[in-house]
């Protein structure tokens, strides 16, 4: 179980969209009192609005191994920085003969 808290710096909007994977949306800063009172029954969603100069924490199960990408569902904002990738069950991925090549080893050592 992967929980993420989500701060928005900014006054814009920020869909966030994960690849592989949907999530619970746990509560945001508009809806803060949203984990007590939807506790067991979270609304389950594959992209989650972040509010501007706000927040919002997910939960998912990381059960789908894969590199999954997890991004602002805005494009210039992804080549601003806003995505990442998660590595979900590296041993299972070496398992099935998935390998990294240099570039990408240097691109995450650099991160």
């Amino acid at each position: 179980v992967v929980d993420i808290l989500l701060n928005n710096t900014d006054e814009g909007e920020h869909p966030f969209h994960l690849h592989g994977h949907s999530f619970w949306i746990i509560s945001t800063s508009d809806n803060p009192q949203a984990e007590q009172l939807y506790r067991g029954a979270y609304i389950q969603r594959d992209v989650v609005s972040v509010p501007g100069s706000g927040w919002a924490k997910i939960r998912f199960l990381a059960n789908n191994p894969g590199a999954w990408l997890f991004h602002c569902h805005i494009e210039w904002h992804m080549d601003a920085g806003l995505i990442l990738a998660f590595i979900v069950g590296p041993n299972e991925l070496v398992a099935q003969g998935y390998t990294t090549t240099s570039t990408q080893k240097r691109l995450c050592q650099s991160s």
